[in-house]
């Protein structure tokens, strides 16, 4: 029986469509039957928790897209114009 690709690669966070349990895929394993299985880890509780799903059950979640607000002065060196050195001017 020659074995095929998984579906999703570790490392990705995959949520069980059935329970909406959500974790990082940490772990994967392929039975004999051609069943592919996924170890997630996830917190709760204040511990760290696993479950294996079947690959079946399982949808990639996409991470959100972070924005940054832009600041008005970016900072640095050349930020600001120079003062004057001379003192009592």
């Amino acid at each position: 029986m020659a074995t095929s690709a998984f579906k999703f690669d570790m490392g990705v966070t995959l949520r069980d469509t059935i329970t909406g349990v959500q974790g990082t895929v940490t772990g994967r394993s392929e039975f004999i039957n051609g069943c592919r299985q996924y170890c997630l880890e996830y917190a709760k509780d204040d511990e760290r928790k696993r479950v294996w799903e079947d690959e079946g059950r399982l949808e990639k979640v996409e991470a959100p897209v972070k924005t940054v607000a832009k600041s008005p002065d970016p900072g640095g060196p050349q930020s600001t114009p120079p003062r004057s050195r001379a003192h009592g001017k």
